[in-house]
């Protein structure tokens, strides 16, 4: 059976080209990954810990949909529709995709994964004290193929209006710009981490000791507080070893809309359109559907996803 081929229009195929130009010797993931840090740190900042040209990085941007396609795979099987030619072209777009896909700081991430793994043994530390943070965006109005924009997200939006925050089954803060900050972090990781971990480790009957693994982002801050500390991964290998990234991100923003779709669908009415739906979203109902889509992702997937850092038995392991 032949490898399929990619079907795009020549001018597609000539933007493709035009990405692989800036985009070489770069792992789709690791750009994918600048991209989206851009949305929670300034330019400037990234650039002192990447070596590429700002140039390079905004036009990462400007290819952002065709790095997302081939990152997903969004390679089929077709018919041939055009001659010889171009399908040698394609066949050989596609082994470069499928190449690149495969790469990464590898021996940085090797590395990584053999002193991990000593310092917790050193620490006499098991599973259950070791912890994955990471930042993602979630347009809480996105459909898969629609989204509304609004301006409701606020400090004080008028859906949390005489609800106090701690009573949401999230940690709701807001931030002007997006971006995850200095003070932010160490706000959330000694109000709500630390507090959290230290009643979860004394029910399992544990001691009160644990890792927070984060990567090398500047907002992240090496914090310890009760023998609870954080520690980083090197550059360049998160979309390789880091559990958030390995599947659990995607499974919670997948089942986030899904959970959209079924309650739009329950207000559906005659005459109402989509985007007047999208509307009457709050924050509010976003922060239990963020929740719901969290206690959802099944436990063979958060195993699964630790795997590439810490293999688990489940045969042996009691977890």
């Amino acid at each position: 059976m032949g490898k399929p081929t990619i079907t795009q229009s020549d001018k597609e195929v000539k933007k493709k080209n035009q990405s692989n130009k800036v985009c070489k010797n770069f792992p789709i993931k690791y750009m994918l990954e600048i991209i989206n840090r851009l949305k929670r740190e300034p330019l400037s900042e990234v650039l002192k810990e990447v070596n590429v040209k700002p140039k390079t990085v905004k036009s990462w941007e400007q290819h952002r949909k065709q790095l997302e396609e081939a990152l997903e795979g969004n390679i089929v099987r077709h018919k041939p529709r055009r001659d010889p030619k171009n399908a040698v072209r394609d066949e050989a777009v596609y082994i470069w995709l499928s190449q690149l896909r495969k790469t990464g700081d590898d021996e940085a991430a090797k590395k990584f994964v053999t002193k991990f793994k000593n310092d917790v043994k050193s620490k006499g530390m098991s599973r259950k004290q070791v912890f994955n943070f990471d930042e993602s965006p979630l347009n809480f109005k996105s459909l898969p193929t629609v989204t509304f924009s609004t301006k409701e997200e606020s400090e004080n939006p008028r859906a949390l209006k005489g609800i106090s925050k701690d009573q949401l089954p999230v940690y709701y803060r807001h931030q002007k710009n997006a971006w995850m900050s200095t003070e932010l972090f160490e706000e959330w990781f000694k109000k709500e981490f630390v507090p959290k971990v230290t009643e979860y480790l004394i029910k399992e009957k544990l001691p009160v000791k644990a890792i927070l693994l984060v990567d090398n982002c500047k907002a992240h801050l090496h914090l310890k507080m009760n023998n609870i500390e954080t520690v980083f991964s090197p550059p360049n290998v998160t979309a390789l070893i880091q559990p958030l990234d390995q599947g659990i991100l995607e499974a919670i923003k997948r089942r986030y809309k899904y959970i959209l779709t079924l309650a739009l669908a329950s207000k559906q009415q005659d005459n109402i359109k989509l985007p007047s739906l999208l509307k009457d979203v709050t924050i509010e109902e976003a922060t239990y559907w963020v929740n719901q889509s969290w206690e959802a992702v099944k436990r063979e997937t958060i195993h699964k996803c630790w795997n590439k850092l810490w293999p688990v038995d489940l045969q042996t392991e009691n977890i």
